[in-house]
C-alpha cells in the first residue's frame, strides 16, 4: 500500500506525540471540539496496520456505538481513502485490517459478560470514560493481555467532576512511568473554525462558569448547581410502558434529536432514538423512513419551521408542530416537571443533556427565570412533544395521560 501516516497535515500537532507513545495508560482529557475522538479513531486506524493488533472499543451502553465511534473509525477510513484495505460490517460491528489481520470490535459495559468473552486484546479504547466506573476500568484492564505485544488502554473524556474517579485516582498525580495525561481544547483544533468558536464558548462563561471550565477550557467541573430537571435512568424500556408520541429538534450544524416519550406508570420515560449532527429534511425522512417509524405515530416539531413540517408530511409522516409562544419555554419546562422523568440508559446524549441543563445566570451570576441556551437538543424535542396536549393553553393546567 501507498500512503503517508508521517504526513502531519492529517493531524492536529497536539496529539502528534501520542502516536508514538507506549504507556500502558493513557487518559486524554479535553473541552469540547478538540477533536479528541478524531485524533484517537486516527490513530488507531494506523495501529491496524501492525500485525496482529485488536481493540476493543467500549462505551457504557452497546446502543451508542453505531452513531459514535464506529462512524468515526470508518470516517477516517473513507478520508484517508484507505477503504480497499478493510473489511467493516455492522452486523456485527467489526473493522478488519486484510493486509495484517489486525481488527476492531464493539462492545458496550451495560453486556459485561460479552466483554469477559473476549480474547487477546491489546488495545482498549474507553470512549466517555466519565460514564464507566472504576470497576468497569478494572475489568477492561484485565482484557489487556495480547502476548508479547504494546498493550495500551485509552480513556477519551469531557471533565465533568474533580470528584470523579478520573480525576482523584489518576489525572490529580499526572504522568508517570506508565501512565500519558494529556489536555487540550478547541483551541488546539486547527481544523474548526476558531472565531466561531470562540463566540460560542463566551456565550457559554456568561451562562453558566462551570459549564464553561468544562467545556471550553477542559478543566475539571465542580458539582454543578442549578440542574433544571431531575431524573431517573432505567435500563430499558418496560413492556408495560405506552408509546404516546415523538419530538424532534431540528438543526443542521447542531444535533438533530428525536425524542421517544412514553407513560409508566404515571410517569414520562423518555428514550433517544437519534442524536446526529447536519441533517437536512432528505436525511430525517430517510432516517425515519429505515427506522421504521410508523407513519401514522405522531412527530411534533418546532413550530418555527412550517417549510420542514410541510415537506415531512409529504412525505406520509404525521408531522405537527409545536405549541409554543415568546417567552412559552419556562411554561413547558415546569409542566414537565409536574411529572417524574425517566431515562433509559441507552440515551447518553440525552442524559449528557440533563446533567447540564441549568437556569442562566446574569453577569453577577444571580440565577434567572430562564434556561442556558445549550444542551437542550434532546429536551427541546421531549418539550415539543409535551405541547401536543395543548391547542390554547390561558392558565397553568395539570394533564394526565
Amino acid at each position: 500500500m501507498h500512503f503517508d501516516f508521517s504526513n502531519r497535515e492529517l493531524f492536529n500537532y497536539k496529539y502528534i506525540p501520542l502516536l508514538r507513545n507506549k504507556k500502558r495508560y493513557v487518559f486524554l482529557m479535553w473541552g469540547g471540539w478538540s477533536w479528541k475522538s478524531k485524533f484517537q479513531a486516527q490513530k488507531e486506524i494506523m495501529k491496524t496496520f501492525e500485525k496482529w493488533n485488536r481493540l476493543l472499543w467500549v462505551r457504557k451502553v452497546k446502543d451508542t456505538i453505531k452513531d459514535s465511534v464506529f462512524a468515526e473509525l470508518t470516517g477516517v477510513i473513507d478520508d484517508w481513502k484507505l477503504g480497499e484495505y478493510f473489511d467493516i460490517t455492522t452486523s456485527p460491528m467489526k473493522i478488519t485490517n486484510k493486509l495484517t489481520g489486525s481488527d476492531c470490535i464493539f462492545r458496550g459495559l451495560d453486556d459485561v459478560e460479552k466483554i469477559k468473552s473476549v480474547k487477546w486484546v491489546t488495545r482498549v479504547w474507553l470512549e466517555e470514560a466519565t460514564e464507566a466506573n472504576k470497576g468497569d476500568f478494572d475489568q477492561l484492564d484485565i482484557r489487556l493481555r495480547g502476548d508479547g505485544k504494546e498493550l495500551q488502554l485509552t480513556c477519551t473524556y469531557n471533565p465533568i467532576s474533580d470528584q470523579h474517579w478520573l480525576i482523584t485516582e489518576f489525572w490529580n498525580f499526572g504522568s508517570t512511568e506508565d501512565i500519558e495525561c494529556c489536555h487540550s481544547t478547541y483551541k488546539d483544533n486547527r481544523f474548526v473554525w476558531q472565531e466561531q468558536y470562540d463566540k460560542v464558548m463566551e456565550r457559554l462563561k456568561r451562562q453558566d462558569i462551570n459549564l464553561y471550565n468544562i467545556y471550553a477550557l477542559g478543566i475539571p467541573g465542580k458539582a454543578i448547581e442549578g440542574l433544571i430537571f431531575n431524573y431517573e435512568i432505567i435500563p430499558s424500556i418496560p413492556e408495560e410502558a405506552k408509546f404516546k408520541w415523538y419530538g424532534l429538534d431540528f438543526w443542521y450544524n447542531d444535533p438533530c434529536s428525536l425524542s421517544a416519550v412514553y407513560e409508566y406508570n404515571g410517569k414520562i420515560l423518555l428514550d433517544e432514538v437519534w442524536y446526529k449532527t447536519w441533517m437536512v429534511n432528505s436525511d430525517i425522512i430517510k432516517k425515519l423512513t429505515e427506522m421504521w417509524i410508523n407513519r401514522t405515530d405522531t412527530i411534533v416539531w418546532d413550530n418555527s419551521r412550517p417549510e420542514a413540517i410541510e415537506e415531512i408530511v409529504k412525505a406520509w409522516f404525521n408531522c405537527i408542530p409545536c405549541v409554543k409562544w415568546p417567552d412559552s419555554i419556562v411554561f413547558w419546562i415546569e409542566t414537565m416537571k409536574w411529572y417524574d422523568i425517566l431515562v433509559t440508559a441507552r440515551s447518553q446524549n440525552a442524559i449528557k443533556e440533563f446533567n447540564n441543563y441549568v437556569w442562566a445566570k446574569n453577569k453577577n451570576w444571580e440565577v434567572l427565570d430562564k434556561p442556558i441556551d445549550d444542551f437542550n437538543h434532546f429536551i427541546d424535542g421531549a418539550r415539543y412533544a409535551v405541547t401536543k396536549f395543548f391547542a390554547k393553553v390561558e392558565t397553568f393546567v395539570h394533564f394526565s395521560f
